[in-house]
């Protein structure tokens, strides 16, 4: 694209304010957005010029300067794999054990786009109310059924929607409803080969299985 017609110079005659060069140039400062008032103006440089990266650690950059802050209220898995996603990082909050920092942790790493790596399960003798209960928490329209209700169990069947939705009385058992003629992957698969196997068996989910 062409460059604007206007040089430095001519565009911050007139400027009001400070510039971001001023602003950043003054030393370590906190500011929050209320300290700033952004001017619109022409730039003299073409906007694909513009570089956000940034490095926070020695090996670590980041496309977007924006990081999530350490509070139970902010920042836990789901708040850090969107910030991943979109170029930024999440910190995990201290505000609970180690063990559970932990936990929140390997979900950020096990998550891969496309992929629900810690879905809500059900077991077989649990009751159509309680997968209600996870749709109407959660959002899930897809629940794996295990043999004892947990991940890393036996995969017995899934319950979707339309395995559900006209079942009239809600303590109905899973086992009853639940659709047992699964087609599965296979832990490790990518995420093209996923969507080759559901075009290919026309089904709306694929539980991945590591056996």
């Amino acid at each position: 694209p062409s460059k604007p017609v206007f040089g430095k110079e001519d565009l911050f005659k007139y400027a009001d304010g400070a510039t971001a060069e001023d602003v950043f140039a003054r030393g370590a400062q906190g500011y929050t957005y209320g300290d700033f008032i952004l001017l619109p103006g022409h730039i003299y440089f073409g906007a694909e010029e513009v570089d956000l990266s940034t490095r926070i650690t020695k090996n670590v950059s980041l496309r977007v300067p924006l990081v999530s802050s350490p509070m139970d209220t902010v920042t836990e898995h789901k708040m850090a794999i969107n910030m991943a996603l979109h170029g930024g990082v999440g910190v995990i909050h201290a505000n609970n054990t180690v063990d559970q920092q932990k936990k929140e942790i390997d979900r950020v790493k096990r998550f891969e786009n496309g992929f629900i790596t810690d879905p809500k399960t059900l077991g077989p003798d649990d009751l159509v109310s309680d997968a209600f209960a996870i749709k109407n928490k959660y959002g899930f329209s897809g629940i794996p059924i295990t043999a004892n209700g947990q991940m890393f169990s036996k995969l017995l069947g899934i319950v979707t929607n339309r395995d559900v939705e006209f079942v009239r009385d809600k303590r109905t058992k899973i086992a009853d409803v639940m659709t047992t003629d699964l087609v599965t992957a296979k832990q490790g698969c990518t995420l093209e080969e996923a969507y080759s196997t559901l075009r290919g068996c026309k089904k709306g989910k694929l539980p991945v299985v590591d056996g």
